[in-house]
């Protein structure tokens, strides 16, 4: 950069993406389920409106930074689909989380964090011994 007169680097936002494709099978059968596999989802236990046909949300969180003052966002989507390869219904959880901590990258490990606590969180814990998932 230097031998090229750009100045010095600075960084703006850092961004880290987690997609998880979750399929079916494992835990649920189809996306009625939605309930076995997220946990802030409750279906409803009267027959109107029913078990839902699907998922599709979106909703972000503020991500503090040391002194409580906000870092950035986790953005946190959700929507139904199906594996191409054999039609499997799935749902892809996307977790991002976006901003900036120092003057460099170290934005990047809190938000790894906040993605792997999150996905812990909004997922339910019978999905995590499907997954066999370790604490």
């Amino acid at each position: 950069m230097t031998a090229n007169r750009l100045g010095t680097l600075r960084v703006d936002q850092c961004e880290v993406t987690y997609v998880n494709h979750i399929l079916s099978g494992g835990g649920w059968d189809g996306f009625g389920d939605v309930d076995k596999v997220f946990s802030f989802w409750k279906s409803p236990t009267g027959r109107i409106p029913g078990n839902s046909a699907d998922l599709n949300a979106h909703a972000r969180f503020v991500i503090p930074a040391g002194d409580g003052t906000p870092a950035g966002r986790l953005h946190v989507e959700i929507q139904p689909a199906f594996r191409a390869s054999d039609h499997k219904a799935m749902y892809v959880f996307h977790l991002t989380a976006r901003g900036q901590v120092g003057e460099g990258f170290d934005f990047f490990d809190l938000g790894r964090r906040w993605i792997v606590e999150s996905f812990a969180a909004l997922t339910t814990p019978q999905m995590h011994e499907v997954w066999k998932r370790k604490v």
